[in-house]
């Protein structure tokens, strides 16, 4: 039995005249004997006319990304606040936690630093948190 969960590798779209697959199923189609080429011949045999085009991934327009937001970075804003012992106390507390469990550390602070600067109302912002950063450094004279 496969252990994938979707067995469908292309879907067959007659009113645009299209075999759309993946784009991980069209690079292992590009593998000669493989499943999905043997799929993907059949279909293309069975609709000579039909294109093949990649499906375009959904995602999510309001899902919140946090691009640049490291453990250096993380570090770094609880540094400038006026309770950085107590934070820095709970950021090494999650993260030896998570460390303990033989996992990567790094989801699980993510999740704590995000649920713990994030108010229902206005979530992190990574820029706006980098230039509290910078002023900072800027004040103490060093650099960020």
């Amino acid at each position: 039995m496969s252990s994938r969960k979707n067995s469908v590798r292309f879907f067959v779209d007659f009113a645009k005249k299209e075999i759309t697959g993946t784009k991980t199923s069209l690079n292992k189609a590009k593998c000669y004997g493989s499943p999905e080429y043997k799929e993907l011949c059949k279909l293309v045999k069975a609709h000579p006319q039909f294109t093949i085009a990649v499906k375009e991934a959904n995602q999510k327009k309001s899902k919140q990304t946090y691009k640049d937001l490291n453990f250096k970075f993380i570090e770094s804003y609880i540094s400038i606040k006026s309770n950085r012992d107590e934070l820095t106390r709970e950021y090494e507390a999650v993260k030896a936690s998570a460390e303990s469990l033989g996992r990567s550390a790094y989801p699980r602070v993510k999740r704590w630093f995000i649920e713990r600067f994030s108010t229902k109302d206005k979530p992190f912002d990574v820029e706006e948190a980098t230039r509290e950063i910078e002023n900072a450094a800027a004040q103490n004279g060093t650099a960020a």
